[in-house]
């Protein structure tokens, strides 16, 4: 699932709770973001910064999941999921063995593990973490990886706890 889809799938609940999260820990990322929808859509910055904080989340969001803006709905969930979940993704590393820097990066992405060892890390991250963070991240995950994981695959489309919701229409 491309990360526009997954941004489209999520509610309006998270949507503002991963932009507030950005917004609070990273306010340069932030920052960056907005003036750069605000360039791609001819606006000026400070026109969508006088919304309502809530109604420019999901602006952004709109904006994000149209075709041209991928690389920055990439940018988004890998700059909140390594600020905001960081101990979850470090988890699932662990429990399969992956080497990484300690903050959840891979430098080399190793093809899937055992089908054994891909349950036990989601099982692991579903019984510590938010589920929906679990969801975002596997389905964010296994569309970055350079090969399918089939297993992970199979527990994305069979575990209810991994679903996304249905995708929500862009706001007017």
């Amino acid at each position: 699932m491309k990360s526009q889809e997954i941004l489209q799938s999520i509610s309006p609940d998270l949507v503002e709770e991963i932009f507030t999260s950005i917004h609070r820990i990273e306010k340069a990322s932030y920052r960056s973001l907005l003036e750069t929808l605000a360039s791609r859509k001819k606006l000026r910055t400070i026109y969508l910064e006088r919304k309502p904080r809530v109604e420019r989340h999901l602006w952004m969001r709109d904006e994000l999941i149209r075709p041209s803006n991928l690389d920055m709905a990439d940018q988004v969930l890998q700059v909140w999921l390594l600020s905001d979940s960081q101990p979850m993704i470090c988890a699932f590393l662990d429990t399969l063995g992956i080497v990484h820097d300690g903050k959840g990066l891979v430098d080399d992405l190793p093809g899937e593990p055992e089908p054994a060892k891909v349950h036990k890390a989601v099982q692991v991250l579903l019984k510590d973490y938010d589920a929906r963070k679990v969801a975002i991240y596997l389905h964010f995950f296994a569309d970055m990886a350079d090969s399918p994981w089939p297993e992970l695959q199979r527990l994305l489309a069979s575990e209810e706890r991994l679903k996304l919701s249905e995708p929500h229409t862009a706001q007017s």
